[in-house]
């Protein structure tokens, strides 16, 4: 989520942390996040 949020609006402040998502992005550690693969499965019922 916080990658297109850079791509459209990297220098707009974000509201409770009044710093810019393009700095939220350049600290933001992307090999600590555990990623799995979702179901669509039941997505569309």
């Amino acid at each position: 989520m916080l990658r297109p949020l850079v791509d459209v609006a990297g220098q707009k402040l974000h509201p409770t942390l009044n710093i810019s998502y393009q700095h939220i992005w350049n600290n933001f550690d992307q090999m600590s996040q555990k990623t799995e693969p979702i179901s669509f499965e039941n997505s569309f019922s």
